[in-house]
């Protein structure tokens, strides 16, 4: 694995930051991300000047559907692998396959960051606007709701109303304040409730 390594840092040291530049959300929830193929572009000179390819087929393993990254070194055929599921999950306002796509997409632009050990953000984390009364007002709205946990006496009620045909997003949402991963577990707690 000596080559691989070797061209991995020359391609590191050469790459740099690639910022964010696409764009996502709406108002509070509004951010910035590099795109797959603001990714893809940055470093592909780079990796054939390092002697680097990347692969990210689609695998099953044991019924699941993977997706496999694989760095290489072209002229040794040193490699390194990366897998990860793909979950089978519906986008709201996408069909299958279009949430499948997005899905796809999304783990490439993060496996290939990870596994190149690329950089997409610059250190911004001592810069912040000054909060506006308005965007006070939210964060203090946000605060004052409770938090929807699996210890809290009104779970299993929030998951009877989801399994019956309640709407987690305006219903829930707009009472507790639902983590992403409490929100999929509550869905999926609903979803045995049924």
């Amino acid at each position: 694995m000596k080559n691989l390594y070797k061209a991995l840092a020359k391609f590191q040291s050469e790459v740099g930051v690639i910022y964010k530049g696409a764009k996502a959300g709406k108002g509070d929830y509004a951010y910035k991300y590099a795109s797959l193929p603001s990714v893809v572009e940055a470093i592909t000179p780079h990796l054939k000047d390092a002697g680097l390819g990347f692969t990210q087929p689609i695998i099953i393993d044991e019924g699941v559907k993977m997706l496999k990254t694989t760095v290489f070194h072209t002229d040794s055929g040193e490699h390194i692998d990366s897998l990860i599921p793909i979950p089978d999950v519906t986008l709201r306002g996408q069909n299958d396959y279009q949430s499948l796509g997005s899905g796809i997409t999304y783990l490439r632009r993060y496996t290939l960051e990870a596994i190149l050990g690329l950089t997409t953000t610059k250190d911004d984390d001592a810069i912040t606007a000054p909060a506006t009364p308005k965007t006070q007002a939210k964060t203090q709205a946000k605060r004052s709701k409770p938090v929807l946990s699996p210890e809290h006496p009104n779970w299993r009620k929030a998951a009877l109303h989801i399994s019956g045909g309640g709407d987690i997003d305006t219903e829930i949402c707009e009472k507790y304040d639902l983590t992403k991963a409490n929100r999929d577990l509550l869905i999926k707690y609903a979803e045995g409730l049924s």
